[in-house]
Protein backbone atom coordinates (compact mmCIF):
# COMPACT_ATOMS: atom_id res chain seq x y z
CA UNK A 1 0.00 0.00 0.00
CA UNK A 2 2.62 2.37 0.80
CA UNK A 3 4.42 1.77 -2.70
CA UNK A 4 1.76 2.31 -4.28
CA UNK A 5 0.66 5.97 -2.73
CA UNK A 6 4.35 6.66 -2.74
CA UNK A 7 3.98 6.14 -7.03
CA UNK A 8 1.35 8.55 -6.57
CA UNK A 9 3.02 11.51 -5.34
CA UNK A 10 4.31 14.15 -6.89
CA UNK A 11 8.30 14.70 -6.59
CA UNK A 12 8.39 17.82 -4.46
CA UNK A 13 6.09 15.81 -2.33
CA UNK A 14 7.81 12.47 -2.14
CA UNK A 15 11.00 14.82 -1.45
CA UNK A 16 9.43 16.72 0.84
CA UNK A 17 8.05 13.31 3.23
CA UNK A 18 11.63 12.16 2.88
CA UNK A 19 13.14 15.09 4.44
CA UNK A 20 10.55 14.28 7.26
CA UNK A 21 11.57 10.72 7.48
CA UNK A 22 15.45 10.54 7.31
CA UNK A 23 14.43 12.02 10.81
CA UNK A 24 13.61 8.96 11.85
CA UNK A 25 15.03 7.24 14.83
CA UNK A 26 14.76 3.88 13.25
CA UNK A 27 16.16 5.56 10.04
CA UNK A 28 19.95 4.43 10.43
CA UNK A 29 19.53 1.48 12.95
CA UNK A 30 16.97 -0.55 10.99
CA UNK A 31 15.98 1.40 7.77
CA UNK A 32 19.17 2.31 6.24
CA UNK A 33 20.78 -1.03 5.21
CA UNK A 34 16.89 -3.39 5.43
CA UNK A 35 17.57 -6.32 2.96
CA UNK A 36 14.86 -5.48 0.87
CA UNK A 37 15.45 -2.13 0.16
CA UNK A 38 14.03 -0.52 -3.17
CA UNK A 39 17.35 1.00 -5.36
CA UNK A 40 14.78 4.97 -4.93
CA UNK A 41 16.18 5.59 -1.13
CA UNK A 42 12.95 8.39 -0.85
CA UNK A 43 10.67 5.25 -1.67
CA UNK A 44 13.12 2.53 0.74
CA UNK A 45 12.36 5.45 3.64
CA UNK A 46 8.54 5.33 2.50
CA UNK A 47 8.15 1.97 2.68
CA UNK A 48 10.33 1.13 5.43
CA UNK A 49 8.37 3.92 7.65
CA UNK A 50 5.35 2.01 6.64
CA UNK A 51 5.77 -0.96 8.71
CA UNK A 52 7.51 0.73 11.44
CA UNK A 53 4.13 0.78 13.86
CA UNK A 54 4.32 -2.83 13.14
CA UNK A 55 7.76 -3.23 14.09
CA UNK A 56 7.81 -1.02 17.21
CA UNK A 57 7.17 -3.88 19.70
CA UNK A 58 7.83 -4.07 23.47
CA UNK A 59 11.45 -6.29 22.91
CA UNK A 60 12.69 -3.71 21.01
CA UNK A 61 14.85 -0.59 20.92
CA UNK A 62 11.32 1.34 20.13
CA UNK A 63 8.80 0.13 22.42
CA UNK A 64 8.01 3.16 23.62
CA UNK A 65 6.27 3.45 19.97
CA UNK A 66 3.93 0.30 20.20
CA UNK A 67 0.74 1.39 20.51
CA UNK A 68 -1.53 -1.85 19.39
CA UNK A 69 -4.71 -0.22 19.94
CA UNK A 70 -3.84 2.55 17.11
CA UNK A 71 -4.01 -0.02 14.49
CA UNK A 72 -7.78 -0.69 14.56
CA UNK A 73 -11.19 0.61 15.35
CA UNK A 74 -13.56 -1.82 16.97
CA UNK A 75 -17.56 -0.77 16.44
CA UNK A 76 -18.98 -3.68 17.96
CA UNK A 77 -21.65 -5.67 16.18
CA UNK A 78 -23.54 -7.04 18.55
CA UNK A 79 -26.48 -9.77 18.13
CA UNK A 80 -28.92 -10.40 20.48
CA UNK A 81 -31.83 -13.17 20.69
CA UNK A 82 -34.75 -11.64 19.17
CA UNK A 83 -33.44 -8.30 18.34
CA UNK A 84 -31.70 -7.05 15.04
CA UNK A 85 -27.99 -6.76 15.07
CA UNK A 86 -26.73 -3.48 16.26
CA UNK A 87 -23.29 -1.56 15.84
CA UNK A 88 -22.04 0.07 19.47
CA UNK A 89 -19.21 2.34 18.34
CA UNK A 90 -16.21 2.94 20.62
CA UNK A 91 -16.08 5.05 24.04
CA UNK A 92 -14.12 9.17 22.57
CA UNK A 93 -11.72 7.93 25.10
CA UNK A 94 -10.31 4.54 23.44
CA UNK A 95 -7.05 4.30 21.46
CA UNK A 96 -8.12 4.25 17.65
CA UNK A 97 -7.10 3.94 14.36
CA UNK A 98 -9.12 7.01 13.91
CA UNK A 99 -8.56 9.22 16.66
CA UNK A 100 -4.76 8.52 16.62
CA UNK A 101 -4.56 9.53 12.89
CA UNK A 102 -6.04 13.25 13.70
CA UNK A 103 -3.62 13.60 16.21
CA UNK A 104 -0.49 12.17 14.20
CA UNK A 105 -1.92 14.27 11.35
CA UNK A 106 -1.55 17.30 14.12
CA UNK A 107 1.96 16.49 15.23
CA UNK A 108 3.07 16.05 11.12
CA UNK A 109 1.67 19.70 10.56
CA UNK A 110 2.77 21.19 13.90
CA UNK A 111 6.26 22.81 13.33
CA UNK A 112 7.23 23.48 16.69
CA UNK A 113 7.56 19.10 17.26
CA UNK A 114 10.67 17.78 16.72
CA UNK A 115 11.73 16.27 13.31
CA UNK A 116 11.77 13.06 14.92
CA UNK A 117 8.37 12.97 16.80
CA UNK A 118 6.72 14.54 13.19
CA UNK A 119 8.80 11.47 11.14
CA UNK A 120 7.56 9.18 13.98
CA UNK A 121 3.76 10.39 13.35
CA UNK A 122 4.53 10.07 9.67
CA UNK A 123 4.97 6.55 9.64
CA UNK A 124 2.04 5.76 11.92
CA UNK A 125 0.27 7.63 9.36
CA UNK A 126 1.31 6.22 6.16
CA UNK A 127 0.90 2.47 8.18
CA UNK A 128 -3.06 3.81 9.51
CA UNK A 129 -4.00 4.29 5.76
CA UNK A 130 -3.36 0.62 5.02
CA UNK A 131 -5.13 -0.47 8.37
CA UNK A 132 -8.10 1.50 8.83
CA UNK A 133 -8.79 -0.52 5.17
CA UNK A 134 -8.34 -3.82 6.72
CA UNK A 135 -12.29 -5.21 6.93
CA UNK A 136 -11.06 -7.25 10.30
CA UNK A 137 -9.64 -3.88 11.89
CA UNK A 138 -12.86 -2.96 12.29
CA UNK A 139 -15.35 -4.88 14.14
CA UNK A 140 -15.35 -7.78 16.44
CA UNK A 141 -18.62 -9.94 16.52
CA UNK A 142 -20.51 -10.79 20.00
CA UNK A 143 -23.28 -12.48 20.51
CA UNK A 144 -24.96 -13.53 23.48
CA UNK A 145 -25.42 -17.67 21.81
CA UNK A 146 -23.29 -19.75 21.56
Amino acid sequence: VAWMAFEQLDEKTRNRLADILRQHPAEKPWWRDARFNPRDARLALFVNASVFPDQARPDTEFSRYFRPGAHYINYRLIYEANKPPRLEPPRASDENVVNTYIAHMKTINERKNTPQERAVALSWVIHQMADIHQPLHTTPIESDQE
